[in-house]
């Protein structure tokens, strides 16, 4: 059994018990897809798979979490939320079709996302 990394650390770990590691943040991002089709869950995760000029979503670890409609949200580390913002707004194709892909909002948490996204909806629509 060693002690932490400061001779005053009451914090003891082994071998069976490492050291905690913090959990990578994440940064949820909404968008709308404007196309004449209604698309599927499953045509805009092969669109973010895919992607366009050759950067995938899985290089920037975007997870698709929520698509009804045609708007939704995805996950990315915070690291990388610029990226996947430019990333998002450079999809031009979706399920073989013309689409256009636009970020509207980006939070630290799923339900902020979803009253910002609601509070656009509603300005669009008066």
């Amino acid at each position: 059994m060693t002690i932490g990394l400061f001779k005053d650390s009451f914090y003891k770990h082994d071998a069976d018990n490492p050291p905690m590691v913090k959990a990578e943040r994440m940064r949820y991002i909404g968008f709308e897809v404007a196309s004449e089709l209604r698309l599927s869950r499953k045509d805009v995760i092969n669109a973010i798979q895919r992607g366009n000029a050759g950067q995938g979503g899985a290089e920037l670890k975007l997870w698709l979490i929520i698509f009804e409609g045609n708007r939704g949200i995805v996950r990315c580390p915070h690291t990388k939320k610029e990226d996947a913002v430019k990333f998002l707004n450079s999809i031009k194709m979706v399920a073989g079709k013309v689409a256009a892909v636009r970020t509207l909002t980006a939070s630290g948490t799923i339900r902020t996302v979803k009253e910002r996204i609601g509070k656009k909806k509603d300005k669009n629509l008066a």
